[in-house]
């Protein structure tokens, strides 16, 4: 059995994330560990400055205290830079997402993500000018993109199946005001619930 290109493709991505991943990690981890080093260090530079009279070996003392908290301020900008702190994600993102939920169920939120980030990304490019993101505008063209380009890269999005409706939309779709498609999809729930137990 052969590999399609797109399986393979979306393979070595995924792959090549991975490797990405386990990299920063790891750097990340190098970072605390320097951080927890030049903390010792530097607290065991303290101790002996509190028991040294000589002006001589103090200045030396005071040299390496300065080079350690340096090391420290280093190692403390590299943990925010391999780990910056989670942005609050914008409501219209979340609610692009769960409006999404099938797709995201098929792939992954991290697949998902990676087929948006590709359509982002294609969005943003220079000579793409005039997107704003998280605008509706924005939204169709990530949807239309995905579904156009997502097959190169393992991803098959349908909008007529992977988008739900919000209650507000499938009211205007049905002709009814929110208030009685709630209360119809609220009948309907019952019903099925009686059924179900016989």
């Amino acid at each position: 059995m052969t590999m399609s290109n797109d399986t393979y493709a979306m393979q070595v991505a995924q792959m090549r994330q991975q490797r990405r991943q386990q990299e920063l990690a790891a750097d990340y981890n190098q970072a605390v560990y320097g951080r927890e080093e030049s903390l010792r260090n530097r607290q065991e530079i303290e101790r002996q400055a509190a028991t040294i009279a000589d002006p001589n070996e103090r200045a030396q003392l005071a040299d390496d205290w300065h080079y350690y908290d340096g090391e420290v301020q280093r190692c403390e900008a590299d943990m925010q830079r391999l780990n910056p702190p989670q942005q609050q994600m914008d409501a219209r993102t979340v609610r692009f997402i769960q409006e999404r939920k099938p797709f995201v169920e098929r792939y992954g939120y991290a697949g998902a993500k990676q087929a948006w980030d590709l359509a982002h990304n294609h969005l943003m490019r220079p000579g793409n000018a005039g997107w704003t993101p998280n605008s509706p505008e924005y939204f169709k063209a990530i949807d239309s993109l995905v579904e156009m380009y997502g097959p190169q890269y393992g991803y098959r999005f349908d909008p007529s199946s992977d988008v739900q409706l919000t209650p507000n939309e499938a009211a205007k779709i049905s002709g009814v005001t929110p208030a009685e498609y709630n209360r119809a999809s609220q009948e309907l729930a019952k019903h099925k619930k009686f059924t179900e137990k016989w």
